[in-house]
């Protein structure tokens, strides 16, 4: 189903090397390694993300 326009496009996924990627409106912002990443994850669920209704999806690239 696609996503309203008028709400935010954040993806959440790991890469090979356990890396985790943070994409926003199709832009990478930010790479950090997966503790961190789980981290930061939490922290949005909790706070910010359900403020400005931010999607969150993940994608296991293995």
């Amino acid at each position: 189903m696609p996503r309203q326009s008028h709400h935010r496009d954040v993806r959440l996924w790991l890469s090979p090397n356990n890396e985790c990627s943070y994409m926003w409106n199709n832009r990478i912002v930010i790479v950090w390694q997966l503790t961190g990443c789980i981290e930061f994850l939490t922290n949005m669920r909790h706070g910010y993300a359900q403020m400005e209704r931010i999607y969150i999806d993940w994608l296991f690239c293995y």
